[in-house]
């Protein structure tokens, strides 16, 4: 099979899936998608990568705590992939499900540089959902400017930025995505 039918295949499936979570509702889809995660991801090569790094960070882990950092991470996987056709109405401030450390400290320091007149950048982590930072950013009347790693599948990348934050602008890493940055 072409690479193109494969992508567009994977396309209509997540696009299924999608609509099946919205269907279902956001607390039955987070925990499916968690629960899929947690089974299905232990046994992909991705799996074996985040042990082998896992041992270049601590030599001397023990196999049975690797292993439960990857469950957890699976799961974590799960519930972001789980929530992200819902974080268009999801507002991280007023929801009790977010927390937020330091948050007075950053309306500070935004304040701070809006009479500067300087600019602020912000660097975030998979920690938890990654996608959610824009949404924090833009409720202190900021429009970020996020850089992302582009989906190798034409198609897969359209949908995810439909999802995505529509007060934020997403740009590639590399030449255009350094390009809008400055």
């Amino acid at each position: 099979m072409s690479k193109l039918f494969i992508n567009f295949l994977g396309c209509i499936i997540l696009n299924i899936i999608f609509l099946f979570f919205k269907l279902l509702g956001k607390k039955r889809a987070i925990d499916l998608s968690a629960f899929f995660f947690k089974k299905i991801g232990p046994h992909t090569f991705l799996n074996k990568r985040a042990k082998t790094n896992l041992s270049h960070i601590w030599p001397n882990i023990k196999k049975n705590k690797k292993h439960n950092i990857c469950i957890n991470m699976w799961k974590n996987l799960g519930r972001n992939f789980g929530e992200f056709v819902f974080l268009h109405n999801y507002d991280p401030i007023k929801s009790s499900n977010t927390k937020i450390i330091g948050l007075k400290s950053i309306r500070n320091l935004v304040s701070e540089n809006k009479e500067k007149e300087k600019g602020l950048i912000f660097f975030s982590a998979h920690f938890g959902n990654w996608e959610i930072g824009p949404y924090i950013i833009n409720s202190l009347n900021l429009a970020p400017m996020c850089i992302y790693r582009e989906s190798n599948s034409n198609c897969l990348n359209k949908l995810i930025q439909k999802y995505r934050n529509k007060h934020t602008v997403y740009v590639p890493k590399g030449d255009l995505g350094a390009k809008k940055s400055f």
